[in-house]
């Protein structure tokens, strides 16, 4: 008897918290802007400022719900909603026409979920792409420059390395060979290259160190494939955490950054109706090195020049030994010099901030420049050699690296943790230099392969069309489980919105996302749960045949018979679930989530829940309806 207690009181749980956790649903989002300080600095986003957008929506008539400061977010923000996609879409364009300079003006929804829902976390159903609107990128890693760029590093450590043993070289230079970047260094004394390989070997053994030529001793060293192949990876992880960081920056929510085959970044950003912004931020890879400027008797091998961005007529000539890169970038914000000017104020992570006093503690005097490195991409024209025309082979973008001086000034004092970067352009510029070193730099250059823009009105069709299309599929499984099964049937089709609620509730309360294959899964998964009901009532009705003594037992021996048959197919079409999330990528795992979920649900009710609605409800006067 306490068994069959604890049993009901554990049914009775399950379905009311399942009811609690879809209730979020029902509650409709309210289109809405968001207002962001560009420099990180929450004090920008105050009382004055909400005061002032509020009374600039009014002058232009913007009906608008409700300004508040939301200050539980990092960075703080300030929220417009409206109740109409017409006020958001007026409101974007004239707050980003007054404060575009200082702030990531971009669109969303927020929720109107009630307080007590909320404080026991209950939320909507976060919806993907497909049915939000929002854009689409597809990125490709240039994994070739970002090679021979990590090879210009390390070139710098070893000639940094070779003076600090004092092993006499010409130069240290990235070369090409068929194709293969590889490091040489040639020397004017074979036991020198001798002794330099000894060294090298142990403190940078990802490469292979040959020495040729004895007559002109030349060190090559060529990359372990192994160290390629690792050197990618990490390349592509790195992207995919600054993409996620410079998106968090955005204030997108809950965007998608996943990896798509060897090379291939797949970007989401569900809400985002105006792509520009979030393309020019997420896209860049715009990065810091700074290098002192040469003296005048500094070998010609151990110099390069380079533009200044400003005026790229105008050059100065730096050390190819770089001090720190934007790597070591901590904290990034915009504030304003003595003459008005943007300037960025830097903070530098502990090995950073080593390494700048170890460099300027002697360089007092001298002049310190900021590289601004920047991959663009082009388009390239296959050129016809016979006729010097175009010829008609499709274009292909090429990525190249662009490297300009945006701040060439003299070291008054030592430099430690913390110092600031002036000439660095428009407000905007420097907003944009901040926010990109908040993010940190990317690994390796990417390019845009494919971009879609998908507008809230297709996406707000799209869950109409999912919401009829599981409407249409629920009532002819009603028709049919009520005219074969009768009352069983209505049994059935209980279970089944029993199992709808359940799938709702589970995907709200671990935040899964829904998307357009999403619910093709959930339209599935209706069918899948009546399979097992009618697999239940069809042994029912044998065991009926032949004279079982009541229909409970009758039920209870149909019940059991029909159970393994159940777990085989299901557990079959669990396990192809399970494939399709580990291996497929956007719509595919959508699909996945889904139909993992509703094969579980789908059990406990078609073995649980239907069993109890019929033990709980039968009656003898109505035996004949039953089945």
């Amino acid at each position: 008897m306490w068994l069959n207690v604890l049993k009901n009181i554990g049914l009775f749980t399950v379905l009311i918290v399942s009811v609690v956790y879809s209730l979020p649903n029902l509650y409709k989002q309210s289109p809405a802007v968001e207002v962001i300080s560009l420099s990180g600095d929450t004090s920008q986003i105050n009382d004055t400022m909400r005061e002032e957008v509020q009374k600039s929506l009014q002058d232009q008539n913007v009906t608008f719900n409700s300004i508040e400061i939301n200050d539980t977010s990092v960075p703080s923000k300030l929220v417009i909603t409206l109740d109409t996609y017409e006020e958001q879409i007026k409101t974007y364009q004239l707050l980003e026409h007054n404060y575009e300079d200082n702030f990531i003006i971009s669109l969303s929804r927020q929720s109107n979920v009630p307080s007590w829902l909320d404080s026991i976390g209950g939320s909507p159903v976060n919806l993907g792409l497909d049915l939000q609107g929002g854009v689409h990128f597809l990125m490709e890693v240039d994994l070739e420059l970002a090679l021979r760029t990590q090879l210009e590093s390390i070139s710098s450590e070893i000639r940094r390395q070779l003076r600090e043993e004092r092993v006499r070289f010409l130069l240290v230079r990235v070369q090409s060979t068929s194709g293969i970047d590889q490091i040489e260094i040639p020397f004017r004394e074979l036991s020198e290259a001798q002794k330099a390989q000894d060294q090298l070997n142990e403190s940078h053994p990802q490469f292979t160190w040959s020495l040729q030529d004895q007559a002109n001793p030349l060190l090559v060293a060529s990359i372990n494939p192994s160290y390629i192949e690792e050197f990618n990876n990490n390349a592509i992880e790195q992207n995919l955490v600054t993409l996620r960081n410079r998106i968090n920056e955005l204030g997108v929510s809950e965007p998608i950054v996943q990896q798509n085959g060897d090379r291939r970044i797949i970007v989401e950003l569900p809400g985002v109706q105006d792509p520009a912004q979030a393309k020019k931020i997420i896209g860049s890879t715009a990065n810091l090195e700074f290098r002192l400027e040469a003296t005048p008797n500094s070998p010609s091998f151990e110099t390069v020049s380079f533009p200044f961005r400003e005026n790229n007529n105008q050059t100065a000539i730096l050390e190819r030994d770089i001090i720190i890169t934007g790597d070591n970038v901590t904290n990034a914000n915009v504030s304003y010099d003595e003459s008005g000017s943007p300037q960025v104020n830097i903070s530098l992570s502990g090995t950073g901030g080593r390494l700048m006093a170890d460099y300027t503690q002697n360089a007092i005097g001298r002049r310190m420049a900021v590289l601004f490195k920047e991959v663009r991409n082009r388009t390239v024209y296959v050129t016809d050699i016979s006729t010097s025309q175009i010829s008609d082979l499709p274009p292909r973008t090429e990525s190249y690296l662009t490297s300009e001086i945006i701040s060439l000034a003299t070291i008054q004092a030592v430099l430690g943790s913390q110092f600031r970067i002036t000439g660095v352009g428009t407000i905007q510029e420097a907003n944009d230099l901040a926010l990109l070193l908040r993010a940190g730099s990317l690994s390796a250059p990417m390019h845009f392969v494919e971009e879609r823009t998908i507008g809230p009105s297709l996406g707000a069709r799209n869950v109409e069309q999912g919401f009829w299309s599981m409407v249409t599929g629920l009532a002819l499984v009603l028709v049919f489980m009520i005219a074969y099964y009768k009352l069983s049937g209505i049994a059935a089709v209980t279970a089944l919105l029993v199992n709808i609620c359940l799938i709702i509730s589970i995907m709200s309360f671990i935040g899964a996302t829904l998307t357009l294959p999403g619910i093709a899964g959930i339209v599935l998964n209706l069918g899948m749960a009546v399979d097992a009901n009618v697999l239940i009532f069809s042994r029912f009705r044998e065991e009926l045949k032949k004279g079982s003594s009541s229909v409970i037992k009758a039920l209870n021996d149909g019940h059991g018979r029909a159970v393994l048959t159940i777990f085989d197919s299901n557990i079959t079409t669990l396990i192809m679930a399970f494939i399709l999330f580990f291996v497929g990528t956007g719509p595919v795992k959508g699909f996945a989530i889904t139909l993992t979920i509703g094969i579980l649900t789908s059990m406990f009710t078609s073995l649980v829940i239907t069993k109890k609605i019929i033990e709980s409800s039968y009656s003898e006067k109505l035996r004949k309806y039953w089945i």
